[in-house]
């Protein structure tokens, strides 16, 4: 249903009510309002088409960590369906809306470290609110990704089988999805504020799921606080923002007043840059809602110590702060040119793990690790590459390893840049030389190249081009000798000599009363002799179904295709009374009562063809008509004879029980 100027009214009104106080109250009664208005719908989508929503918990979203702990939560105690209230928004397939949630989802996927599946474009169709972590683990389900619970892995991985055997409505749930209540994206549009407030309402309820924690806390101060502040040249006090960060109740609110604190002088500006890539690190290799740091962490690094209001009231302070903020901007964007961030975070976060043994153990631990982290084929990115393992000679002892590093792999095809020679990589040798397979007219058969020239850069990746197939006697397959075109010219057949038969006894129908209530009837108006009525199966749709189920018993057999379906043909009643302005389309044909007594019927249907076969290919067809067996006078209702179709029942076998045997006792000691 479009958005009304009405509707968009009332939902405004209601999103600032919310704003104000009793959020979840109002925000319910929002949601009656919608699914009223058919601007909320409920819908189960598969999780493949279901992204996280920018406006997720603050804007923080997903946690990687979190999201694989809850699956490990869930196979631990079963899934519940009763335990999901999902709610998402939808997605337009196209424009600013779709590229902010893509752009949210494949930034979170990037910083995951390889702990979430990519995202297509394609794929984007809802936008979630709540239950995103629940949705994503299902995900992690869908991509067999690389996961800790052994019940529900095959080979380290997440395996569709394994999960299926261990819970089987868990598999459920990651095949058909979760049942969501979906906004319409034109409401989300007009009311972007609404997003929040529906995130916040569903963390208040208190659904199971990922809860509330510090990180998506600070997230909302420096988010409301940005609002807050927008066009404003006075500063905002602490009691502007507090209660519209607490409306959720979340379950740190104690370091409330101390995070605030602590993100005024350090959160990084009102971007929140250090905030940003703090979140960054946790959400690869932290959990943000099994720990929580509490208020007097808060305070302790958020105060400000004596030493530090000194400095404050010193004289000339600008001059060397300003210095010191410009050495520093100029070190990080060196550092940020020379160093690849993401591989060393990725060493620090595996050796942080790892049981130190011996540096050639834990250096070999962390390259396999970070370099095993990508989700797709190519080069190892630098400082993630897996260490060489070299035999006594010298040699490689893994020769297929140096391929890899380079994106190739024995059997892919490849082209060498500069004159375009085709090949299909078939082995490495340890001597550093790879075997190549060529058929390019000058070269045939195998040869040998150097790795070097795939290090170099010299060879890419090539896709070969698909050979034309011909296919063998096509005109065997024809149209003529296929049975779906035997079966629509057969309709088309049934259809024109209905056409015939309606006008050749156009006139009959004027001769008779057709009645509605209490009961459909049909009374004469004229005398008719026996057999000068004839009523005609006039109808738009001819059925086929199968032959062990039977056709119904209003239709009009027309028999069955001989082959080997066993397809029932028939005519189905099809009528509509016409109301106001809207066409109607009657036959009397279907308005005839039927009876089961042959004696009392003045009207009968002929020919019979139920069970009759049909011609292949089809022929002739006849229409069965209904035609009057005794003469008719003026008032006279018409009753058909259909007879009774009694279904036998197999009653199960009674077998009488035979009496239980008497033991017989004889005569014991003592006994006359």
């Amino acid at each position: 249903m479009a958005l009304t100027a009405d509707a968009l009214e009332t939902i405004s009104s209601m999103v600032e009510q919310a704003s104000e106080g009793r959020m979840v109250q109002t925000m319910g009664a929002l949601f009656t309002y919608l699914e009223d208005k058919q601007l909320m719908w409920r819908q189960r989508v598969s999780p493949r088409f279901v992204h996280c929503h920018p406006a997720n918990r603050d804007g923080y979203g997903l946690n990687a960590m979190d999201c694989h702990s809850l699956l490990r939560d869930i196979s631990a105690c079963g899934w519940n369906w009763a335990q999901i209230d999902a709610m998402a928004c939808e997605v337009p397939g196209s424009g600013p809306s779709h590229d902010s949630v893509l752009e949210f989802n494949v930034a979170q996927q990037l910083g995951s470290g390889g702990l979430l599946p990519t995202v297509e474009p394609h794929t984007i169709k809802l936008a979630s609110l709540s239950c995103s972590h629940t949705n994503m683990a299902l995900r992690l389900i869908l991509a067999e990704m690389a996961h800790e619970c052994d019940s529900l892995c095959l080979n380290g991985r997440l395996n569709l089988e394994r999960v299926r055997q261990h819970d089987a409505q868990l598999y459920e749930a990651s095949q058909s999805g979760l049942q969501w209540r979906v906004i319409s994206a034109d409401v989300m549009q007009a009311v972007p504020k609404l997003a929040s407030l529906v995130q916040e309402a569903m963390n208040a309820g208190g659904q199971l799921q990922r809860r509330e924690h510090e990180l998506q806390l600070a997230r909302r101060i420096l988010n409301t606080w940005r609002e807050v502040s927008a066009g404003r040249t006075d500063p905002v006090a602490f009691a502007e923002i507090r209660d519209r960060v607490l409306r959720s109740k979340p379950p740190c609110a104690p370091c409330l007043p101390h995070m605030y604190g602590f993100l005024m002088k350090w959160g990084g500006g009102p971007s929140g840059s250090a905030m940003v890539e703090t979140e960054s690190v946790i959400k690869q290799f932290g959990s943000s809602t099994e720990r929580s740091l509490g208020p007097d962490f808060w305070d302790a690094i958020g105060a400000s110590g004596p030493a530090d209001c000194k400095r404050m009231c010193s004289a000339n302070l600008l001059q060397p702060v300003l210095h010191a903020e410009g050495i520093m901007q100029e070190m990080r964007a060196l550092a940020s040119t020379a160093v690849n961030k993401e591989a060393i975070m990725q060493e620090h976060g595996v050796v942080l793990t790892k049981k130190w043994e011996s540096h050639r153990v834990t250096g070999d631990e962390v390259s396999t690790a970070a370099s095993s982290s990508g989700q797709s084929a190519g080069p190892a990115p630098l400082g993630c590459r897996r260490m060489r393992h070299y035999d006594a000679s010298g040699k490689p002892a893994h020769p297929d390893e140096l391929l890899l590093e380079y994106g190739f792999k024995v059997g892919d095809w490849a082209c060498r840049k500069a004159d375009k020679v085709v090949a299909v990589i078939t082995a490495a040798k340890p001597d550093g030389s790879i075997i190549i397979s060529i058929n390019d007219g000058l070269i045939n058969g195998s040869a040998r190249v150097s790795i070097k020239s795939f290090a170099a850069g010299e060879w890419v990746k090539h896709t070969p081009k698909a050979r034309p197939q011909e296919l063998a006697n096509h005109w065997e397959h024809g149209c003529l000798n296929h049975p779906d075109f035997q079966a629509a010219v057969f309709r088309g057949k049934v259809m024109l000599e209905l056409d015939w038969l309606i006008r050749e006894h156009k006139e009959v129908p004027k001769s008779l009363k057709v009645v509605l209530k209490p009961s459909k009837a049909v009374v004469s108006i004229c005398a008719f002799q026996e057999g000068q009525l004839v009523l005609v199966p006039a109808t738009t749709r001819v059925e086929v179904k199968e032959g062990s189920r039977g056709h119904s018993a209003a239709n009009i057999p027309l028999g069955k295709r001989p082959d080997g379906e066993k397809l029932l043909w028939s005519l189905a009643p099809v009528t509509s009374v016409p109301k106001d302005s809207k066409q109607g389309l009657l036959d009397t044909f279907w308005f005839v009562q039927a009876t089961n007594d042959a004696e009392a019927a003045n009207m009968a249907i002929s020919p019979d063809l139920d069970g009759k076969e049909l011609a292949t290919p089809p022929g002739n067809v006849t229409i069965p008509l209904m035609k009057n067996t005794v003469s008719i006078t003026p008032g006279t209702t018409l009753t058909v004879f259909r007879p009774k179709s009694e279904k036998l029942v197999e009653l199960a076998e009674i077998l009488p029980e035979a009496p239980p045997k008497k033991r017989k006792v004889g005569k014991q000691n003592g006994d006359l």
